[in-house]
C-alpha cells in the first residue's frame, strides 16, 4: 500500500449516527499529514540525541534536516518490491 505524504495520520473514512435525527454523517479529521507527523518524529530524535547539541545548528537548519528524513521515510515506504 502507498503512503502519500499530505495524508491525514488519522483515519478519515469514519461514518456516526447523529443524535435526534438517526441521520448517518461522514466525520473528517483533521489533523497533522504523514509527512508533518514524519518530521515532527525526526526532529524529536534530533532534539534528543545525546552526541548532538539541537542548539547547536540554526533552527531552520534543523526543519529542513527534519522535512529530508520525513520524505526520505515516506519514499522507502512506497519502494517496490515488498
Amino acid at each position: 500500500m502507498k503512503t502519500k505524504a499530505n495524508d491525514s495520520i488519522y483515519i478519515t473514512d469514519m461514518k456516526d449516527v447523529c443524535e435526534g435525527t438517526g441521520m448517518v454523517v461522514n466525520l473528517k479529521k483533521q489533523g497533522l499529514t504523514k509527512l508533518e507527523y514524519f518530521a515532527s518524529q525526526a526532529m524529536q530524535g534530533f532534539c534528543t540525541n545525546p552526541r548532538h547539541d539541537c542548539m547547536e545548528y540554526p533552527h531552520e537548519e534543523m526543519a529542513q534536516m527534519a522535512v529530508k528524513q520525513a520524505k526520505a521515510l515516506i519514499d522507502a515506504l512506497n519502494e517496490d518490491g515488498e
